[in-house]
Parts: structure tokens; sequence; C-alpha cells
């Protein structure tokens, strides 16, 4: 498992930054498009996750839980 800060995975990376990196490789973004945009690169890692796009119906629907990780 993985944690990181978004805007920020170089000083807040868990287990560390190298496997950060190696995880994000394997995302749909890749590692360049987390560091060129982590929000575009999120969305779409998540749309891989859950094989549905995050379109206005998806926004829409209600959602039970979301879960950020304080520091």
């Amino acid at each position: 498992m993985v944690s990181f800060e978004g805007t920020g995975w170089e000083y807040d990376a868990t287990p560390d930054q190298e496997t950060v990196e190696r995880w994000m490789r394997t995302t749909p973004g890749g590692l360049e498009g987390w560091q060129a945009n982590y929000g575009t690169a999120s969305l779409m890692t998540a749309e891989a996750i859950m094989g549905a796009p995050m379109d206005e119906q998806w926004l829409a629907r209600e959602h039970t839980c979301i879960t950020h990780r304080r520091g």
C-alpha cells in the first residue's frame, strides 16, 4: 500500500518516494501524468479502478465514504 500527498509526495510518501513513484508508473496517467497534473492523474486512476467514468451521472449519486488522511 502506498499513500502520499498529491502536491508534495516527495516529502510525504509512504513507505518511501521510490515506492510511490513505482506505483504511479503503473497507473493510467503514469509518473509523468502525476508530475504534470496530479488531479487529472488521480481521476484517471479512480476511473480505472472503478471501471466507470466519473461523469455527471457518477457525481450526482450519493457517495457514502471519502477518507482524508490527517497528518
